[in-house]
Order: C-alpha cells, then sequence, then structure tokens
C-alpha cells in the first residue's frame, strides 16, 4: 500500500521479524527522497531478508512495492529458499494518508505514488490479501 495506508500497524500485530525499510533509512540516515541513498537501504533490506530466507524463518518485508514489478524482484531474489509468499495490500482513503503522512511527504508525491500503484494480483504469490485501514 501507499505510505501512509497502515502497512506498520499491520506488521506489528503480526507475531514475527520485520524487515522495515523505512527503519532501515532511519537506522542509516538517508531520507526517503535520496535517490544515491536508497541503494543502500535495499542492498541491507534483501541481506536481512536472506538471512530470514536462509533459515527458513518467516518474516514480514515492510515496504511499499507498489508495482509489479518491484514485487515480482524481491520474489524472484528469495525464491531460491522455497518459501511461501504472502502478500498483504493495505490501502485507506487519500484523506487518512494526507492526515498521516502529509507533514514528511508532500502530497504531490503522494499523488505520483498513488499514480504508479499496480494492484497485487492473485496470481503474484502464493497468498494475496486485500484489506482496507
Amino acid at each position: 500500500g501507499l505510505p501512509g495506508s497502515g502497512k506498520d500497524t499491520i506488521a506489528e500485530k503480526l507475531d514475527m521479524p520485520v524487515v522495515s525499510l523505512d527503519q532501515i533509512r532511519q537506522n542509516l540516515g538517508i531520507k526517503h527522497d535520496d535517490k544515491n541513498g536508497q541503494g543502500s537501504v535495499a542492498q541491507a533490506a534483501y541481506k536481512q531478508a536472506k538471512t530470514f530466507g536462509a533459515k527458513k524463518q518467516s518474516f514480514v518485508w515492510n515496504s511499499t512495492n507498489l508495482t509489479t514489478d518491484m514485487r515480482n524482484r524481491l520474489i524472484h531474489a528469495l525464491s531460491v529458499y522455497n518459501p511461501r509468499f504472502r502478500i498483504v495490500y493495505v490501502e485507506t482513503s487519500m484523506a487518512n494518508i494526507e492526515h498521516r503522512r502529509a507533514e514528511n511527504i508532500p502530497m504531490d508525491r503522494l499523488r505520483a505514488l498513488q499514480n504508479k500503484l499496480d494492484m497485487p494480483l492473485p496470481e503474484e504469490a502464493h497468498v494475496v490479501e486485500y484489506g482496507r485501514n
């Protein structure tokens, strides 16, 4: 889902470790709009995910994966561990998103992300869930 849709809230309720790109950004001191730093964030996230995968340990990948291509790259990279993938798509109204994230993400950026969104399709993973927050 989009930033501010409630992904963190849902991830917190699950009883498993979380690979959070926002948390990695914060730990590395990289801002959302720092295009040069995003590669380091992705590398750290994939490293964490591969560690969990190698241990056959379930985990949450908590990120704004808006496009089918982004989700497919992640699934492909981790498929060597023979996992079962569950996509949980979370949406809420733009009014909620604006209320939650307007102070740290400009609305024009949020609307651009909304326009890029590819709704997850049932065939993308073993299970695809759709939720409204």
